[in-house]
C-alpha cells in the first residue's frame, strides 16, 4: 500500500509486513503530498500536491516522469485538491473548495463533474471500474454515490451516524468498499451491484 506522509514530504509503499520498500518523494514535484492513487495504464502512480494544486507523475520504481496536465490549466487540476482516484481510462479528482469531483481522461480534458451542488463538506474519494463515485463528505445520511447508471441522479450510502462526521479515507478493492474513520476503525461494505468488469 501506499502511505502519504506529510511531515517527511513523501509517499511511502509499505509491503504486506509493514516494511518500507520505496519512497516517493520530489522536493519540486510533490512539496506538500496530500493524496496517492495507483493506475492501470503504464504502472503510473499518480501523487497530489496539496501546494500547486497538481498531480505529479511516478513510475513504479518511484522516479518522477513529470506532471498530469489537464486542458483546464498547464499546471493547477483544482483549487483545493483534497483526494484523487484512478481508473482504467480516467482520472477523478475531489476538489474540496468547489465541492464536487472532476473526471479527466487520459489527456487531461475534462469529461464529466460528480457532486456539484449535492456535497457537504468532502474529505475523501473512491471510484471503482465502473465509475461509481464514492465520496466521504461527513453528511449524516451517509457517503455520497453516483453512477453512470444513475443516469444524473445521485445516492447516499448510510453509514452508521457516528462514522459519517469521522471518515478520513475510502479506497476500494475488488467490489468491497473500506472506509476509515480515525479511531472507530474500517469498515467494510460490499458494493452492490459488483462491477462486472472485475
Amino acid at each position: 500500500i501506499e502511505v502519504v506522509d506529510r511531515y517527511n514530504r513523501a509517499v511511502v509503499e509499505l509491503d504486506q509486513s509493514g516494511w518500507e520498500r520505496r519512497r516517493f518523494t520530489d522536493s519540486q514535484l510533490i512539496p506538500t503530498p496530500v493524496d496517492v492513487t495507483q493506475t492501470n495504464w503504464g504502472s503510473t502512480v499518480l501523487i497530489a500536491d496539496g501546494l500547486g494544486q497538481r498531480l505529479a507523475m511516478f513510475d513504479a520504481m518511484s522516479n518522477p516522469t513529470g506532471l498530469f496536465t489537464t486542458t483546464l490549466s498547464p499546471v493547477a487540476v483544482a483549487a483545493s485538491i483534497t483526494a484523487i482516484a484512478a481508473t482504467v481510462d480516467s482520472v477523478f479528482v475531489l476538489d474540496a473548495a468547489s465541492r464536487e469531483v472532476t473526471q479527466l481522461d487520459l489527456r487531461g480534458r475534462p469529461v464529466a463533474t460528480h457532486g456539484e451542488d449535492a456535497l457537504l463538506a468532502p474529505v475523501a474519494l473512491a471510484v471503482d471500474e465502473c465509475h461509481r463515485v464514492f465520496v466521504a463528505d461527513g453528511h449524516p445520511g451517509g457517503l455520497f454515490v453516483t453512477s453512470p447508471e444513475f443516469y444524473g441522479t445521485n445516492a447516499r450510502a448510510a453509514l452508521p451516524p457516528e462514522v459519517a462526521p469521522a471518515v478520513t479515507d475510502l479506497w476500494i478493492d475488488g467490489n468491497m468498499l473500506y472506509v476509515a474513520a480515525g479511531a472507530l476503525g474500517v469498515y467494510m461494505m460490499a458494493i452492490d451491484p459488483p462491477c462486472m468488469g472485475l
